[in-house]
């Protein structure tokens, strides 16, 4: 009798065991997606920024180059 209630007990606690790695492991992969998508997003943006920034600094040397180049042109004439 005393050895079934051990089995038993053994038992559920190796289901309770089971139970309680499956909801780690829940747990883990669903905080592990949160970081990935925290990751992605901040790189996606900081990215984004840097691209934004040098597409208005390439405008701002076009103009100077325009600008000079007409200058130049200017001064030819005269």
């Amino acid at each position: 009798m005393v050895s079934k209630i051990r089995k038993r007990a053994n038992i559920e606690a190796l289901i309770n065991s089971k139970l309680g790695l499956r909801k780690f492991a829940s747990n883990l992969i669903t905080n592990q997606d949160e970081t990935n998508l925290y990751v992605s997003k901040k790189t996606h943006d900081e990215i984004s920024q840097a691209l934004a920034a040098l597409k208005i600094e390439i405008g701002l040397i076009q103009k100077s180059l325009i600008q000079t180049n007409t200058d130049d042109s200017i001064d030819n004439l005269n």
